[in-house]
């Protein structure tokens, strides 16, 4: 449950600093909705995968929102 809102959060975190911000061609951190594409296409496809790599994608998804990586915008 803390993962789950922890991600939440981190998108939430990170839809506020990309308003805040000027846009530059390049996005900064993974968009929330190619994260969250990601952990359905995860949780579609993937359903017998052991317990625990679900919340370890869903962290590393929340960590890369939040990033200062810059993402091409496509």
């Amino acid at each position: 449950m803390a993962i789950a809102l922890g991600f939440v959060m981190c998108g939430a975190l990170r839809l506020a600093r990309f308003n805040a911000t000027t846009f530059s061609g390049n996005f900064m951190g993974v968009p929330i909705t190619a994260a969250g594409g990601i952990v359905a296409i995860v949780i579609i496809y993937l359903g017998n995968i052991p317990d625990l790599v679900l919340p370890m994608i869903m962290m590393l998804l929340s960590w890369l929102m939040i990033s200062k990586i810059k993402v091409p915008k496509f």
